[in-house]
């Protein structure tokens, strides 16, 4: 799963690049800078420095550990590695794959058809990956490779499911359900009577985990532009001033769905500060930044007032639940969520 979500941000970020032919450009070197890079194409240095980064994270390239001003880094070349990358991710086909999933929920919702050029894309990716799967030996960026372009492949398509509430089961258009009957067998989600797995049990059961990154598409799909400094969907806003960069709804679902498999780790550490005897030391509550639909927040209050020696003092130290998020849908959301639950709350 944490491979696919790499493939998610990691392939479009190889594809900006590739079209704008930096990979190109550093594949006749042994190493690089982004000063270089700056110098002979114009970039943002900043954006450019993350894609490096995203490279250096997949071993395609290596830094040496004496450089310690990060712009002035010398990245070394994995050139084996780059090859394969250049080889094996087609601009066009990934570029209608993204295509395809921008426009998922209007295909659902019957708001737009089905575009065959993109579903003739997604066919060649899946027929690539069949093979490719079949194929490849014990190199681990090899494998890793087949699942971050799996990721890229899969992973919307499950986040749109459970952010839709629907099965694919369920879903009327005819060519998108059989397009993801074939990428669901593929990856073995589905048996060939169209019976969810184990495996396929245990992704569906976590499509939300897929929901945040999934929500950055639009801004992934318009790197090129923003390392080449010449847009940045970033700031960008619709007529309603609504953020164009990124599926804010989703993104606040995704966020709460994924909170709750990590919620038990931090339970430990929230009960021990609230159960201190000496209750003049607790702090006077908790403060949530970023607090996307509220769910965690939620989740501290329960904790706090069923499992705590504070949950039995709030008439004399009650407990302050604050939740601050730069969006106002998260805001609404957060709201919605505490309140529906008659929690006392401050959202900012």
């Amino acid at each position: 799963m944490f491979l696919h979500l790499d493939g998610i941000t990691i392939i479009p970020t190889i594809i900006a690049l590739k079209k704008l032919d930096i990979l190109s450009y550093i594949e006749n070197k042994k190493q690089i800078s982004i000063d270089d890079i700056n110098d002979e194409f114009n970039v943002s240095k900043g954006y450019t420095n993350i894609a490096m980064r995203c490279l250096y994270s997949i071993n395609v390239l290596s830094i040496d550990k004496k450089d310690k001003f990060l712009d002035k880094k010398n990245y070394l070349i994995n050139h084996k590695n780059l090859a394969l990358i250049l080889k094996n991710i087609d601009i066009a086909d990934y570029l209608n794959l993204i295509s395809f999933h921008l426009k998922f929920e209007k295909i659902i919702n019957m708001e737009e058809e089905v575009n065959m050029i993109e579903i003739d894309s997604i066919n060649k990716i899946i027929q690539f990956l069949d093979e490719y799967n079949n194929q490849f030996n014990q190199d681990q960026f090899e494998k890793n490779l087949y699942y971050y372009l799996e990721g890229l492949l899969l992973g919307p398509i499950l986040s749109h499911l459970g952010f839709l509430n629907i099965s694919f089961i369920d879903i009327k258009n005819q060519i998108l359900n059989e397009v993801i009957v074939k990428i669901f067998k593929l990856t073995k989600l589905i048996d060939k009577h169209l019976n969810y797995t184990p495996k396929g049990l245990f992704f569906t059961q976590r499509t939300s985990s897929y929901g945040v990154t999934t929500s950055y598409l639009f801004l992934l799909n318009s790197l090129d532009l923003i390392i080449s400094k010449k847009n940045n969907l970033v700031w960008e806003r619709d007529k309603n001033g609504n953020e164009i960069h990124v599926n804010r709804s989703m993104n606040v679902w995704g966020s709460g769905g994924a909170h709750k498999f990590y919620f038990k780790k931090i339970d430990s550490i929230i009960l021990k500060i609230f159960n201190n005897k000496n209750i003049e030391l607790q702090p006077r509550g908790i403060i949530d930044m970023g607090c996307g639909d509220g769910t965690f927040l939620k989740h501290c209050h329960d904790l706090i007032i069923n499992n705590t020696y504070r949950g039995k003092n709030l008439d004399k130290y009650p407990l302050k639940l604050i939740g601050a998020d730069i969006n106002n849908a998260a805001r609404i959301a957060t709201r919605n969520t505490l309140n529906k639950s008659n929690i006392d709350n401050i959202v900012i």
